[in-house]
């Protein structure tokens, strides 16, 4: 499936708005929009002063909603007439030490105050086994300002912000590689600027724009200069006994002027056909078409120069999530229509459950009593407040306790048979208290009746517990003196 993308050119006035489709690796144009952008000074305008417009993307806003469609992610083209490439030999093994001392490296080597400059730079390789080649590029912060208001207002926020040579140095993993050198140099003219890309080893070594306008302002004496500037940006650098010149000099598309550079360089000059990288491409297409590169999803090619640094990296905006939310909409509102359903049928299946399991409850009881009227909504709360208050009448007329009298007496003549010695004198009940008052004729009947008490109670079923009370008086008993005893047993709850 091909990923939908924006290309949005700004390094031309007017401006061009891409729609394309990005396949493994392949390009597609899918529809395309010009729109003006608002004339800024080339240095900028300065810090508090007010834009040239006072909503810059509106023309491109206008653009985007003719283009229509959904797009994924975006990438911007800022204008090349400012714009610095160095090319740095740094002594450090440690890239972290490059970033430490690069500002001032920079600004030993330009005449002006880097401060109003955005300076980017990216490691090509290690160099001389103790140092690295570093590409920079400069351009003034109004200007990359002024492109990200134009996009910003247009309810854009590109993922990277490049220039024109960085996309001419994608080719260099596009070309087919057989037969392809390992040092070589791509040119391509557009719109009045020449852009150069050096290739050594295989990997993309600098890059460089060139002003037309700036060469001379006689367009006969452009070409000349301008194949002498072409030289120049090629040539390996002076200082650098390693540096390796291009074997070939490819051009995008058809250069007017390439036998002159051929003549001048003495080097093949062959064109890369612009058809073989995508489809509907043309020359005014390719370049911008070929910033989708670096925001593909499957192996995204980092760009030479992107300016979303420092102060203007990418932060993700409430706008991009706003319209990811609503993208998400539909199956939010979905999921939660189902979970509402669900809810409110198991909430009526309960109720009908409970309204059954009421009416049945209501018919037992009415069943088991007749006549009782329950309040609704409260049976069970109904039926316990009749049933406490049975439990009070029943309270005020016995004892409380789960063993009767009955239970006593029979626990009481199962262990005392009437040979015994023991005469029963009163036996008197009070709630779960039984006192067993009587006499015997020896005291070893009366502990054979306590050892009786003893095991009733480690058996806790009758008698739970016992003590000995006092007593008094005595008698006769089959003509023996008798000693009075009394009990108080404890009946098991």
């Amino acid at each position: 499936m091909s990923q939908s993308v924006l290309s949005i050119d700004l390094s031309i006035n007017p401006g061009l708005l891409l729609h394309l489709a990005v396949d493994a690796d392949r390009l597609t144009v899918v529809d395309q929009r010009s729109f003006q952008i608002p004339e800024i000074p080339s240095g900028g305008a300065a810090e508090g002063e007010p834009a040239a417009a006072e909503n810059p993307g509106l023309s491109l806003r206008q653009a985007l909603q003719e283009l229509g469609g959904e797009f994924e992610s975006s990438v911007a083209f800022v204008a090349p007439d400012d714009y610095l490439s160095l090319q740095l030999q740094l002594p450090f093994a440690d890239q972290k030490s490059i970033a430490k001392v690069l500002e001032l490296e920079v600004q030993d080597l330009i005449p002006f105050d880097i401060s109003d400059f955005v300076i980017q730079h990216q490691v090509i390789g290690p160099h001389n086994g103790s140092g690295h080649l570093v590409h920079v590029g400069v351009m003034p912060r109004t200007r990359i300002k002024h492109v990200l208001d134009v996009c910003r207002t247009a309810g854009l926020e590109p993922l990277v912000l490049c220039t024109a040579s960085s996309a001419l140095a994608v080719l260099s993993q596009m070309l087919p590689k057989e037969g392809l050198p390992l040092n070589y140099a791509i040119v391509a003219l557009r719109s009045g600027s020449c852009h150069i890309v050096n290739i050594v080893g295989g990997k993309v070594h600098s890059d460089r724009t060139i002003n037309l306008k700036l060469l001379s302002p006689d367009p006969q004496l452009q070409l000349p200069a301008l194949v002498r500037e072409v030289l120049i940006s090629i040539a390996p650098h002076a200082e650098d006994p390693a540096a390796h010149g291009p074997e070939a000099i490819f051009t995008l598309g058809e250069l007017p002027w390439a036998d002159d550079l051929a003549r001048a360089s003495g080097l093949p000059v062959r064109s890369i056909d612009v058809a073989q990288i995508g489809n509907g491409l043309d020359a005014h297409t390719v370049i911008p078409s070929l910033g989708a590169n670096f925001i593909r999803e499957k192996e995204p090619v980092p760009a030479l120069t992107n300016f979303r640094v420092n102060e203007f990296r990418y932060r993700p905006q409430l706008a991009e999530l706003r319209k990811g939310l609503i993208k998400l909409m539909p199956y939010f509102l979905a999921t939660l229509l189902l979970g509402i359903v669900a809810f409110g049928a198991i909430y009526y299946s309960r109720a009908l459950y409970l309204s059954q399991l009421r009416s049945t409850m209501v018919d037992e009881i009415h069943k088991a009593v007749p006549g009782l009227e329950l309040p609704a909504g409260r049976e069970i709360g109904g039926l316990i407040d009749e049933i406490n208050k049975i439990d009070a009448q029943l309270s005020s007329l016995g004892s409380p306790a789960r063993l009767t009298p009955l239970h006593a007496l029979s626990e009481l003549s199962r262990y005392l048979p009437s040979s015994a010695g023991i005469s029963v004198r009163r036996i008197g009940f009070r709630a779960n208290k039984v006192t067993f008052e009587g006499e015997v004729t020896e005291y070893a009947a009366m502990d054979r009746l306590e050892r009786v008490f003893e095991r009733s109670k480690k058996k806790k079923r009758i008698i739970c517990d016992y003590k000995r009370g006092n007593a008094s008086g005595g008698g006769m008993y089959g003509g023996q003196a008798t000693k009075p005893f009394s009990f108080e047993l404890t009946l098991c709850d």
